[in-house]
């Protein structure tokens, strides 16, 4: 399902192979997410392949046209990736920003469909590791959730129970979430905030979707009494 042009020129000495190249792709499908307008540079140096930004970068004898990166619409939002991997060996690291996301067209995008979702989200990944051997993977990120409702998710009205809080005075407006990957597992550190409530915690999840997280909640700092006491009288401990 791949639909555009990609445009090489280059030549091939033996072993090496020295190329440079632009990728113009109207529409692809990556693991059943959709890709639209793929455009930006790469070039392969003997058996190493760079992309987006890294060939200007690396690649001394070549000035990439146009901005240099390599971008895409995807996720709901706009793409911008760059890295090098080798090609003899398969390992790859990259950078990848996904900005001005809409949560909700974005679950959508991964086959979750939660109608009542806002958010705007940006995210900022580096990766390393060789793409089909998850327990290669390594790396961190952080997303940021903004103008959000999060309070609608399934996981937080059932964490909003427990905490005996109405959703109308805890609607969490943001959150951050820094993440590590480790393999098939990512370790995640969160903070949401709300005008109410404040959940600060950490924990896990993995590639088949598993999670644990272990939530503190605050008096929100939002309010004129949560920024007098929140720092002094943490409320409770919540587990998932």
């Amino acid at each position: 399902h791949v639909r555009g042009t990609v445009q090489m020129a280059g030549s091939h000495h033996g072993e090496n192979l020295n190329a440079n190249g632009h990728l113009l792709l109207d529409a692809l499908t990556f693991k059943g997410i959709p890709v639209t307008n793929l455009t930006g540079p790469f070039a392969v140096r003997a058996n190493k392949l760079f992309f987006g930004s890294s060939v200007g970068e690396y690649v001394g004898d070549y000035t990439p046209p146009g901005s240099g990166k390599l971008t895409a619409q995807a996720l709901a939002g706009e793409l911008i990736m760059s890295g090098q991997g080798r090609l003899d060996e398969g390992k790859f690291t990259a950078d990848a920003e996904l900005r001005d996301a809409e949560l909700r067209a974005l679950l959508q995008d991964v086959g979750v469909n939660l109608e009542d979702t806002n958010a705007q989200c940006n995210t900022n990944l580096h990766y390393s590791g060789v793409p089909w051997s998850p327990n290669t993977w390594a790396g961190n990120g952080l997303i940021e959730l903004r103008n959000a409702n999060l309070y609608k998710l399934p996981f937080m009205v059932r964490l909003l129970r427990v905490a005996s809080v109405n959703e109308d005075d805890s609607a969490f407006q943001q959150a951050d979430i820094k993440f590590d990957i480790d393999g098939d597992r990512i370790p995640l550190n969160i903070v949401c905030e709300g005008e109410v409530l404040r959940l600060k915690g950490e924990g896990w999840t993995t590639l088949r979707r598993e999670l644990h997280l272990e939530l503190y909640s605050y008096v929100g700092r939002r309010s004129p009494i949560g920024s007098m006491f929140a720092p002094m009288f943490p409320d409770s401990k919540l587990s998932t």
